[in-house]
């Protein structure tokens, strides 16, 4: 046998091993959501609304229907790490990066209007035109300045949209308050500040801010939250370890081998204190929750679960839902805030929830989220906050702001 004959055999081999995979695999599929009623444990609750966060809800219901998903993630993800890349193709942001202390990040480039600016202006004046007091708080990017170095050729410029942000505010007046300043100063460690496979902070640096946040709403407008700082004494919180058990919502597309699954740690407080957590979008009259901290903030069944894909960050409430409310019957200070956000401040605010009688958070990335000056009009808060990270420039973040 020469040696074409040879390699027209080995190609026939390999087309048909291929083949055969590939409807292995799509049969598998189609057994396991059969056999699965052909839905998602989302899906089959009644109490989880259809709510996208980072990820898309259509991409999560496909990872877990594909048989043997995070088998081929993983075995793509082997293959990088033999082949020493550190930028990974994503269909959703163009390239993952690597960066030389270990960590992942998305790729950004310049993506701030000049809108965003006037959106969020012209909602810091009409809360204040209200006798509301507001502030622009800026939570930090996992690029870190003084530790974070990129290989040749990636980058994002997120923190760079941030900065032009709150230089306009600045300029027009309004009270910002930019994390990244202060977290260097934290006393956290750099490698500790987020997560290696997660564009979050740690709740490690979300208690750390907390902490910042509240001292700076005292400080600016009097509010007297938490007075004796018994709430933001760490000591006062037990935490909960779970090594190795997160691999994060970066991780997930490119799978372990690439930065490894994170350790995951939960703070919560000793004291059980009284909550009622409400959506006040699809039934505000009836709670999601109820009861002491670790019933109605914690979601104990995303600690309990031990596949490293759970998503663990959302530990605290669950869902980023359009418009939450949380409130402490054990807190009797009567200050009631409002924080239009992002993930990043889903920790922050169960942290916060401990010392304030109530806590609303908007998140107009839900697209049955309010206005959120409407919100504002209807109730009778005592501080607004906007607290984005430097990963949301883009109209879904600004465009519902404001009613006109």
């Amino acid at each position: 046998m020469n040696n074409d004959a040879r390699k027209r055999i080995k190609q026939r081999i390999t087309a048909f091993i291929l083949t055969f995979l590939v409807l292995a695999v799509g049969i598998m599929t189609v057994i396991t959501s059969i056999a699965g009623g052909g839905k998602t444990e989302e899906e089959e609750s009644p109490d989880v609304p259809d709510v996208k966060t980072e990820e898309s809800s259509e991409g999560n219901i496909f990872e877990k229907r594909l048989f043997m998903f995070d088998g081929f993630i993983n075995l793509y993800s082997a293959y990088e790490v033999m082949t020493g890349a550190h930028m990974f193709e994503d269909a959703s942001y163009g390239y993952l990066i690597k960066d030389r202390q270990g960590k992942l990040h998305f790729t950004w480039k310049r993506s701030y209007k000049d809108e965003y600016g006037e959106e969020l202006l012209s909602f810091a004046e009409k809360t204040k035109a209200r006798g509301i007091p507001f502030i622009y708080i800026q939570a930090p990017n996992k690029k870190l300045e003084g530790y974070t170095s990129f290989p040749p050729g990636a980058r994002n410029d997120s923190n760079e949209d941030a900065d032009e942000l709150i230089a306009f505010l600045n300029g027009e007046g309004i009270e910002t308050f930019d994390l990244r300043e202060r977290i260097r100063d934290s006393g956290i460690a750099y490698g500790d500040m987020f997560y290696a496979t997660d564009h979050h902070w740690t709740n490690e640096t979300a208690f750390w801010a907390f902490g910042e946040v509240t001292g700076e709403l005292n400080a600016r407008f009097g509010l007297n939250i938490d007075p004796a700082g018994y709430h933001r004494n760490i000591e006062n919180y037990d935490i909960t370890y779970y090594p190795g058990s997160f691999l994060g919502s970066q991780g997930r597309r490119v799978g372990e081998f690439i930065a490894g699954v994170d350790d995951y740690d939960f703070i919560a407080p000793k004291d059980g204190y009284d909550f009622v957590v409400c959506d006040m979008v699809r039934r505000p009259d009836w709670p999601l929750s109820e009861g002491p901290f670790m019933d109605a903030v914690a979601r104990e069944s995303l600690l309990k679960d031990e596949d490293v894909s759970t998503n663990r960050y959302a530990a605290y409430f669950g869902y980023d839902y359009g418009l939450m409310m949380v409130r402490n019957n054990s807190e009797t200070n009567g200050i009631k805030l409002l924080i239009v956000k992002d993930s990043f401040a889903l920790p922050l605010a169960a942290y916060l929830s401990t010392c304030v009688s109530e806590v609303w958070l908007l998140d107009p990335r839900d697209e049955d989220a309010p206005i959120a000056e409407d919100v504002m009009r209807e109730h009778d808060f005592d501080a607004v906050i906007v607290m984005y990270n430097t990963e949301v420039f883009d109209d879904v973040h600004f465009d519902g702001l404001c009613a006109d």
